[in-house]
C-alpha cells in the first residue's frame, strides 16, 4: 500500500467496504502512538453507517482516561478483507498500530515522498 507525506504526517488511504453502498476511501494519518485499529469522527461513523459494538475506556497521551464508542468496520487492507474496530473520537481519521501489526512501515519524512506499508 502506498501513501504519501504531507505537513509532516504520513497519510494512507483506507477503503471501507460498505454493505449495499459503494466503497468509501478515507485519507488517514498513521499514528504509531495509538494502540488500536482506527479512529473516525462520529459524523464519519454515522455517514458510513457502522455497527455499534460497545463503549470502552481509552487512555489519552496526557494520561487521562475517557470512554469512547467502538464500531465494527470492514476494510480493504493490502488487498485483503479485514474486519476491524473503529473508535469514535477526534476529527482526523487515525490508523493505529493494531492495523499495522504484521506489516512493515517505511516513511520518508519529506513533503510528497512515499509511505509504504507491506505485509511481511
Amino acid at each position: 500500500m502506498l501513501g504519501y507525506v504531507s505537513a509532516h504526517q504520513a497519510l494512507l488511504n483506507v477503503t471501507f467496504r460498505l454493505m449495499d453502498q459503494t466503497d468509501e476511501v478515507i485519507e488517514s494519518v498513521i499514528d504509531t502512538g495509538f494502540i488500536g485499529f482506527m479512529t473516525l469522527s462520529m459524523d464519519t461513523i454515522q455517514a458510513l453507517n457502522l455497527l455499534f459494538i460497545r463503549r470502552t475506556p481509552a487512555n489519552l497521551a496526557e494520561d487521562s482516561t475517557i470512554f469512547v464508542e467502538v464500531y465494527a468496520a470492514n476494510i480493504s487492507w493490502n488487498g485483503e478483507h479485514r474486519e476491524i474496530e473503529v473508535l469514535a473520537t477526534g476529527s482526523r481519521p487515525l490508523i493505529g498500530t493494531l492495523l499495522l501489526e504484521g506489516n512493515s512501515l517505511n516513511v520518508q519524512f519529506a513533503k510528497g515522498l512515499l509511505v509504504n506499508v507491506d505485509s511481511q
